[in-house]
């Protein structure tokens, strides 16, 4: 996600509806963190605060920070998380504001106690939490969750911590349609991995890009989709360009799971065979082959 094709590809969708508003070039890398300084034992101490991707995106000539949060599980304080981290992100700009104000000696009465001016302004910070985790997010969606405000009056809970977690769910996302990199491919990967037939027609219906897959993006799905035989597969199916061929690769890993298939369905066979020439009855050929009494008639019917 540092790669800012993707992460204006994410904000697009997200925001303007997969119209390519946010361009890659608006996107850089902000990488003076934040640090949470402070005092004990006579000592100072000091802690970097930074989010898992941090950019600084320039949308019609104005400034925005996007912190991207990235979750394989549910964080249960994920919101007490992100109120620290954006509260020191907006600190951080209000400290460089005031130094620049001591520095040039402009401002007086409350604005000069404040160190900010009537006209100054601080930069939105948004935080978007990236869920890849298998299972739905089962965290509090905003603090308020995460507080009993039940004997407050309403016009007093409204006041706090009401700031909603902006989540994505990856593997339930409603519309990879909207991307135009690679992403369509790994979030549609990633929605539809536990159902064969899903996937099965999500990825023929992509085929040019799931045959273009770039290194990273294979290893990613590969990763998250749990599929060693994917990873292992991988040499086998490069391309000249150095791009990798998915398509390929899960193709032979139905043939090969066919053929797997075929062996041990007569490597059974010949063990019911075996059994049954020794005079085990149907009970007792059930038990050792593991298989209930059921699916044994039904393995035998099915032969001639």
């Amino acid at each position: 996600m540092k790669d800012s094709r993707r992460f204006a590809d994410l904000l697009n969708a997200e925001w303007y509806h997969g119209k390519s508003v946010v361009l890659p070039e608006n996107i850089h890398e902000k990488t003076d963190g934040t640090f949470r300084i402070h005092k004990a034992s006579d000592k100072i101490h000091t802690a970097k605060i930074a989010g898992d991707v941090v950019k600084e995106i320039t949308v019609k000539g104005k400034p925005l920070w996007v912190i991207l949060e990235i979750q394989s599980d549910t964080h249960f304080t994920m919101p007490v998380r992100i109120f620290n981290e954006e509260g020191m992100q907006y600190q951080e700009q209000w400290r460089r504001i005031r130094k620049q104000h001591r520095e040039k000696r402009d401002l007086k009465g409350a604005e000069y106690v404040s160190g900010f001016g009537k006209s100054d302004r601080l930069i939105p910070v948004v935080t978007i939490v990236l869920h890849l985790g298998s299972d739905p997010w089962m965290g509090p969606s905003c603090l308020q969750e995460m507080m009993d405000l039940s004997h407050y009056p309403e016009h007093v809970r409204k006041g706090i911590g009401g700031a909603p977690l902006y989540l994505i769910d990856v593997r339930r996302y409603p519309h990879p349609e909207l991307f135009q990199t690679d992403l369509g491919c790994v979030f549609g990967f990633l929605k539809y991995s536990g159902e064969k037939d899903k996937l099965r027609n999500f990825i023929d219906s992509h085929p040019k890009e799931f045959s273009h897959l770039p290194e990273d993006a294979y290893d990613f799905i590969s990763v998250m989709a749990g599929d060693r035989e994917l990873a292992e597969m991988k040499a086998k199916n490069k391309n000249a360009k150095g791009d990798y061929n998915m398509c390929q690769a899960i193709r032979d890993m139905i043939q090969e799971g066919y053929q797997n298939g075929q062996r041990s369905g007569i490597h059974l066979m010949k063990q019911i065979y075996r059994l049954q020439t020794s005079g085990k009855d149907r009970r007792e050929i059930a038990r050792i082959c593991g298989l209930s009494e059921r699916q044994l008639d039904d393995i035998l019917k099915e032969e001639p």
